[in-house]
């Protein structure tokens, strides 16, 4: 009997493992026609992480921490100082509580230095500033950014550390002008960002509403004083950004950057600019996705810039009405710009007209401009597509109405993607 009872369940494990075979062997195969069938193009470029690092995300040990009573939530003092120095107290890993649609001046700026897991739960909570910053509170301040006081004013600054969330703000800056006058950029402001974030990791801006800035709504780069990293890991989501001083969402230095879902509009300069300042700055896996676009001056999308590396960018699904999927992307420094995704984007309500090409792709390497729909001027015939220098190209499945010609290659010979 237990012979028998042995044989049985040998037999039994001998048919779950043929079935397990089987099961891993369709499973194997069903993957490898799929990835067959995947155009060569889009293998290779890399994709853009559409999360946080799970391995960074707060644990929030400390607890909820609710702001005090004793900062003013009427709007009637500035609070920088006061709430500055509440912050400096709480621990790290905490959730911390606004009042529910306060109002909390602040003419200065909060900073917050190599924090850790810090989350901020605004309920509706506003932050705004009636003054330039010319005269505003500095104490608080580190010197490397008072001696580019008022310039550089943002109203939250992160600098180094990771595992911050900001949710469910309103930011109002100081700009009183519209963004079509020219004084709604002012060169003494322009570095007046809602959100300052650099050298951090593993960030998160979600449900918040910022405008009247005179600088960008999120500016994401290097902490120059701290560590020269790149920042990483950035989640800009479900934001309202409109009317401004500069650009939409500036991405300087780096990595792992996602900016979905957000309703853009009213940008003096481009909405996005992906534009390394120096050697040591650039972009990697940077995806714009899905986002309203509205009225704005300049580029949808500028890159320029000579220095640092901007490799596999994705702009895709995004919907843009009254304002031009233009796109500006140019280098001299072969090979700093490489893997180009530009998929399934539509423009309404702005015919484009224009002596340039909507889009402009100069230096890069694997290029691909596919599924776009977009209008152009009846009577002022525009290229859509121009490839100046470029290698590795796919331009196809776009719907360009009234233009003059779909693509327009300017010692440009190679098609085939490079590695």
């Amino acid at each position: 009997m237990k012979n028998q009872t042995k044989r049985n369940v040998t037999f039994l494990g001998l048919l779950l493992c043929t079935l397990i075979q089987i099961s891993c062997s369709k499973t194997s195969s069903l993957q490898e026609d799929e990835q067959a069938t995947q155009s060569a193009s889009a293998a290779r470029f890399r994709r853009v992480p559409g999360t946080l690092n799970p391995s960074n995300t707060p644990t929030n040990t400390s607890g909820t921490v609710v702001v005090p009573d004793s900062i003013d939530a009427s709007g009637k003092v500035d609070v920088t100082l006061a709430l500055q120095n509440f912050l400096n107290k709480v621990k790290d890993n905490s959730q911390i509580q606004f009042k529910q649609n306060g109002l909390y001046r602040m003419d200065g700026s909060i900073v917050l230095t190599k924090r850790v897991g810090l989350q901020f739960y605004g309920n509706g909570a506003k932050f705004f500033t009636v003054t330039d910053g010319t005269s505003a509170p500095q104490s608080n301040l580190p010197d490397e950014i008072k001696w580019l006081w008022p310039r550089k004013r943002g109203q939250f600054m992160v600098r180094g550390g990771s595992g911050h969330r900001f949710y469910n703000i309103e930011i109002q800056g100081a700009n009183i002008y519209n963004w079509e006058e020219e004084a709604s950029y002012n060169s003494k402001f322009e570095a007046q960002n809602a959100f300052d974030i650099e050298g951090a990791k593993d960030v998160e801006i979600r449900d918040c509403h910022v405008h009247n800035v005179y600088g960008d709504f999120v500016y994401v780069g290097i902490w120059n004083a701290g560590s020269m990293e790149w920042a990483d890991g950035v989640k800009i989501s479900n934001n309202n950004f409109h009317d401004n001083g500069r650009q939409g969402v500036a991405i300087v230095g780096a990595s792992n950057v996602l900016v979905e879902g957000n309703n853009i509009y009213n940008t003096r300069r481009s909405t996005f600019d992906i534009e390394p300042d120096n050697e040591g700055s650039g972009a990697s896996n940077i995806a714009i996705r899905n986002n309203k676009i509205g009225e704005g001056r300049l580029l949808f999308l500028a890159s320029g810039g000579q220095q640092g590396s901007i490799n596999n960018v994705e702009v895709s699904g995004n919907y843009l009405n009254g304002h031009a999927l233009s796109i500006g992307v140019y280098t001299k420094i072969a090979g700093s710009r490489k893997n180009w995704r530009i998929i399934n984007n539509t423009s309404e309500n702005y015919p484009f007209g224009s002596p340039i090409a909507l889009m402009t792709f100069e230096g890069v390497y694997n290029v691909e401009v596919t599924g776009n729909i977009h209008d152009f001027q009846v009577g002022q015939p525009t290229d859509a597509v121009k490839l100046i220098s470029v290698t590795g190209y796919k331009v196809e499945n776009n719907i360009f109405k009234g233009n003059r010609q779909d693509l327009v290659l300017e010692n440009t010979t190679q098609k085939e993607f490079v590695q």
